[in-house]
């Protein structure tokens, strides 16, 4: 159960038991010794973002970015984002504005998400951030391109639902009588099958969902807040309210869900959603049971059920059950006294079933890890932990000071049971299937399969895979490495 809870306008306590599990499941942190991998590397390496003859996109000078991959369930189907020319024939992008593809195991070419309604046009703005569905059937992403889909004239960012096979497009936030926001809409997430997506706007025209067992939600908040939308239906629920639904004085950051959309995580710096809010108006994270309207503080300070940890906390990531909640948090007060004194950014799970919490970025022999870590991506099953981080004492042999891509093991020996001492493990993943580590950044923005057993990520290094050519062209300014412009690749690891 979560703590500090709402259910039928009522906060409910539920700290001594939690509290308990907490304490007997934190101590974990600081126990963690790190098992040898086995295999140190991904087993496979392969560029995703490639154009239609399977060649590497355009190269230096202008940069290339392809950035912001996203993957379906099984692994096989991957999205991203990419402001390069000549992916497609039939789609010229010469003015190099992002716009969002799909590519499958199965598809020789990748496709285009974001085409305009004239035939051989493009988006006529840049299309940002898509999320795939769990079902691999859909793609969710943000934009405020006027030729997607008749009659967008609010001049404002909307989402868009790309359905891939056959190809349809609808926007999201439509509402009723085919009225449209008066603000920016960002950061839509869906649920497995693309159901429901939420996503974040600061609109004030919104028309919100007259639920049971909760008040009307306010339609004008004043600040940014996490929408709900079913497919079909056409209202929209308001998720990042406070207890007894009241309305946050602060801003929602990100959103995401569980595969069934009915658990939501969110992260926002409203200081009266409900709880003992001590860090002031920097970014917690609260889980919200849509079914129940119970709301729950995931970054609670270590044995304080109701009370924020003093500092601030991001990114979250969901597992697919909606039970484990990986994130980025500053806060030195998640575990115990004295086992978190880096004062660095470092990647936690939190279980919200025991409501005990682990911290994954761990160094060698279980000690701090010697920089900061983010972008944390938890895959479907919880076991698997993908972050970014430049820090070097996190695997052996690791070299220099720029960000890389690792992956950490919940349960090295497979006995099912997570995060038991000596055996978790982490790999450094930003690397090729011969172990050759990445010579330039790599990480942010990335995903994992339901069992953790591929994973997506950008990185502008050329030593991933053989004959990498389109980072840096001498004498262009971008190089030796092409600094602002990414590839996507896809490793498998078992």
């Amino acid at each position: 159960m979560g703590l500090g809870l709402e259910k039928k306008g009522r906060a409910v306590r539920a700290g001594r038991v939690a509290a308990a599990l907490c304490a007997a499941s934190a101590t974990l942190a600081a126990q963690q010794v790190a098992l040898t991998c086995n295999p140190p590397a991904p087993t496979d390496v392969e560029m995703v973002s490639l154009d239609w003859t399977g060649a590497q996109t355009q190269t230096c000078a202008g940069c290339k970015n392809n950035s912001h991959p996203t993957m379906s369930f099984d692994g096989r189907v991957i999205t991203w984002s990419s402001d390069a020319d000549g992916v497609l024939p039939t789609a010229p992008n010469p003015g190099n504005s992002s716009q969002i593809y799909a590519r499958s195991l199965s598809w020789a070419q990748p496709i285009l998400l974001s085409p305009g309604m004239t035939p051989g046009t493009i988006a006529d703005s840049a299309c940002d951030f898509p999320s795939i569905s769990g079902d691999g059937k859909s793609v969710v992403f943000a934009s405020a391109a006027t030729n997607l889909v008749p009659g967008d004239t609010n001049a404002r960012a909307d989402i868009f639902q790309a359905t891939l096979l056959p190809f349809s497009m609808r926007r999201v936030n439509e509402l009723p009588g085919g009225g449209q926001f008066d603000e920016d809409c960002s950061a839509p997430f869906p649920s497995q099958d693309g159901r429901w997506v939420a996503f974040l706007t600061a609109a004030t025209n919104v028309a919100p969902l007259f639920a049971p067992q909760r008040q009307p939600a306010p339609s004008t908040l004043g600040t940014t807040q996490a929408l709900v939308k079913f497919a079909g239906r056409p209202s929209f629920e308001v998720v990042s309210l406070g207890i007894g639904n009241v309305a946050p004085d602060g801003d929602a950051l990100e959103v995401r869900l569980d595969a069934s959309g009915r658990l939501v995580v969110f992260s926002s710096t409203a200081t009266n959603l409900g709880f003992n809010d001590t860090n002031s108006a920097v970014p917690d994270l609260f889980v919200r049971n849509r079914r129940t309207n119970v709301l729950s503080l995931v970054t609670s300070a270590h044995l304080q059920p109701g009370v924020t940890c003093n500092g601030a906390s991001r990114r979250p990531s969901f597992s697919a059950d909606g039970r484990f909640v990986a994130f980025e948090s500053i806060a030195d007060d998640l575990l115990p006294p004295g086992e978190d004194t880096n004062g660095k950014y470092d990647i936690f799970v939190r279980d919200l079933r025991t409501w005990g919490i682990v911290r994954v970025s761990i160094g060698l022999n279980g000690v701090d890890a010697d920089n900061g870590s983010g972008y944390a991506a938890i895959s479907g099953d919880g076991r698997f932990v993908m972050y970014t981080s430049n820090a070097l004492n996190l695997t052996p042999g690791t070299t220099g000071g720029f960000l890389k891509c690792f992956l950490y093991d919940r349960d090295a020996d497979g006995d099912h049971i997570y995060d038991e001492s000596g055996a978790v493990c982490t790999r450094m993943i930003s690397a090729s299937s011969a172990g050759v580590q990445t010579n330039a950044r790599s990480g942010g923005n990335g995903a994992l399969s339901l069992d953790g057993r591929f994973a997506v990520f950008m990185s502008e290094g050329d030593t991933l895979v053989p004959n990498d050519f389109n980072g840096g062209v001498p004498g262009s300014g971008c190089g030796p490495i092409c600094l602002f412009g990414r590839d996507v690749f896809r490793t498998t690891h078992f």
